[in-house]
């Protein structure tokens, strides 16, 4: 009896390993993906479409030409791991900085970034990017003369996409959109309202309707965008005396409608993260305080939601007697907030979830050998976090996406010289489950 009850106990922990190791090995290798000879800028973009399919972003310098040239930069992975070839999306001279990409169901996408224009103004540029590779024209999304700054992009199912940046003209702070059609034609530049430096937060529900929310620093404001009228602006936070300085604005939709705004208050001797839905009735649900009250938030905030409105928040702490960390917690569809859990030491961290609430947060952690590394944790639908995993050893600024099965791609920039962008697929919670 007691040598069966000795191997039953050998055989769980031989079936433990064996699935501990088909969970790692559920992981690619991590490749590079950007070209020898260029050097990567810290931020890396990437969007997948419904069937897994890839597309990532960066920007990079041609080390072989005198005083380098920065290009935006593109390469499609498919599900299956294939690399397509390298895509320059910009022109040479413009110094263009800042991509973002968003791809549809069928793996068409738009990718948009700020340019200079060569007369101190920096303008707003976008390509549509198709599923085989073909590229469009570049698109000049912003008016002339005025300073368009830190585009943000988003598209629906079928391609229709908006593009979102702030702008500075005749002294002031704007929030301004333009739409772009599944075939390229660009309408007119939306001036939403004035705003600040801070970038504004784009998302889109499934039905193709956009949200844009943003800050004066004292006001969090959202309008939404439908392919042919734009409502009227929407108040979701106001300054109040404990809490001004509104910053670091998100926002994220369901597949209904339903908008979760999160955003950081910085006044007092300790910032806080709130967030607060703004329902598709145009209803307006409760402010939320996320972060503890005896914990100062810090510069870095990440949002992630389902299909049915459950959401994942991640933030930093800010530095102080301890070292910077990352927390993250669950919000339900009904507002009820997660406790408070310590992900790991780091910042810069990123959240994806796929439609059932399965996805993946990931940041950069700086050791104190002086290395950097991105860690990960897995994301359960309900609002549990796997354990810390290393992604690379060798990395910083992480994003990363999930597609509908539950695939996880990770990209980031090499922390060490030469700089690279690399990337790493693999399966999220629901796969090894």
């Amino acid at each position: 009896m007691l040598d069966r009850l000795v191997l039953v106990v050998v055989l769980l922990a031989v079936a433990a390993t064996c699935g501990a190791v088909a969970a790692a090995a559920s992981w690619a290798p991590s490749r590079w993906v950007s070209g020898d000879g260029w050097s990567a800028a810290d931020w890396p973009g990437v969007a997948v479409d419904r069937d897994g399919n890839a597309l990532l972003v960066w920007p990079a310098s041609d080390e072989r030409l005198p005083g380098g040239s920065y290009r935006i930069q593109a390469r499609a992975q498919s599900r299956s791991g294939r690399l397509g070839p390298i895509l320059n999306l910009s022109e040479l001279g413009p110094a263009p900085a800042w991509p973002e990409v968003a791809a549809d169901d069928h793996g068409d996408a738009i990718v948009a970034w700020q340019q200079n224009d060569g007369q101190t103004n920096w303008r707003i540029a976008a390509r549509r990017v198709g599923r085989r590779g073909a590229v469009g024209p570049i698109l000049i999304l912003s008016a002339e003369g005025a300073i368009g700054n830190s585009p943000q992009v988003a598209i629906a199912p079928r391609g229709q996409a908006v593009v979102a940046w702030t702008e500075y003209r005749d002294g002031t702070w704007h929030t301004v959109a333009s739409r772009v059609s599944a075939r390229g034609a660009v309408g007119g530049p939306l001036d939403l309202g004035p705003g600040s430096a801070e970038p504004p937060a784009l998302t889109m529900d499934r039905r193709g309707i956009a949200t844009v929310a943003w800050t004066n620093l004292q006001r969090v404001v959202a309008r939404r965008i439908t392919s042919r009228a734009v409502s009227a602006p929407r108040v979701i936070a106001s300054a109040t005396p404990s809490a001004s300085g509104l910053a670091l604005v998100h926002a994220v939709a369901d597949r209904d409608g339903d908008v979760l705004v999160g955003f950081r208050s910085g006044s007092g001797a300790r910032p806080r993260v709130w967030i607060r839905r703004w329902r598709r009735s145009g209803a307006l649900g409760r402010l939320l305080a996320v972060s503890p009250s005896w914990q100062s938030a810090d510069l870095h905030l990440a949002l992630a939601t389902d299909g049915q409105g459950d959401a994942t928040i991640v933030w930093t702490r800010a530095l102080g007697s301890e070292p910077l960390a990352v927390f993250g917690r669950s919000v339900s569809r009904t507002d009820a907030l997660g406790r408070v859990v310590r992900l790991g030491s780091g910042d810069r961290p990123d959240v994806a979830v796929d439609a059932n609430g399965d996805g993946i947060v990931v940041w950069q952690d700086p050791g104190a050998d002086g290395t950097t590394a991105v860690r990960s944790r897995t994301v359960a639908r309900g609002g549990g976090f796997g354990p810390v995993r290393a992604i690379t050893l060798d990395g910083r600024v992480p994003r990363a996406t999930v597609d509908p099965g539950g695939r996880v791609v990770a990209v980031w920039q090499r922390a060490t010289y030469p700089y690279r962008i690399g990337m790493r697929s693999g399966a999220g919670p629901r796969s090894s489950r």
